[in-house]
């Protein structure tokens, strides 16, 4: 029967000290370092607001083609009737997406930010690097898809769904 060596608690929370023994004799392995933000925080303030600009331009041109150019051959004016209402409600929901992915990323860069500056300003922590390149990307693309999808909505104002282009 292997002996089990006892494992002191690590200063880092709780985890067991590197090379303590734990079961059967096998080493422990120590825990991955963790940041506040997780996984799921940093992907919606990365994705939210390019995922709302490609739903919002593929469903209002899918809807524009089936209801402007229905039978092959364009219409002078919407099929359905409802097209621009449609539309404008794609739009106002893509686009109140994109501003809460903004919002995602607005406070990603936050807690990043605060997270580096209580490391250390040379921090030799490759987590928390990274973590601040993401989240600054994150928030510039954001703010770039923020500013196509309004783009888009004044375009779709403007333009005709049923006009030449």
């Amino acid at each position: 029967m292997p002996v089990q060596e006892e494992t002191s608690p690590s200063p880092v929370r709780g985890e067991p000290k590197q090379g303590a023994r734990t079961g059967a004799g096998r080493a422990a392995t120590p825990r991955r370092e963790r940041h506040p933000l997780g996984a799921p925080a940093l992907l919606i303030g990365l994705l939210a607001a390019p995922l709302a600009w490609f739903a919002q331009i593929g469903i209002v041109e899918a809807l524009a083609a089936q209801s402007c150019f229905a039978y092959d051959k364009p219409a002078p004016r919407p099929w359905v009737h409802s097209v621009l209402t449609t539309s404008a409600l794609v739009s106002a929901v893509c686009l109140s997406i994109g501003i809460g992915g903004a919002a995602f990323a607005w406070r990603n860069r936050r807690v990043a930010a605060t997270v580096a500056h209580e490391a250390g300003v040379r921090s030799n922590q490759p987590l928390v690097r990274r973590i601040a390149v993401i989240t600054r990307v994150s928030l510039l693309s954001t703010l770039l898809f923020l500013a196509v999808l309004a783009a888009t909505d004044v375009a779709g104002l403007i333009v005709s769904p049923c006009g030449r282009w």
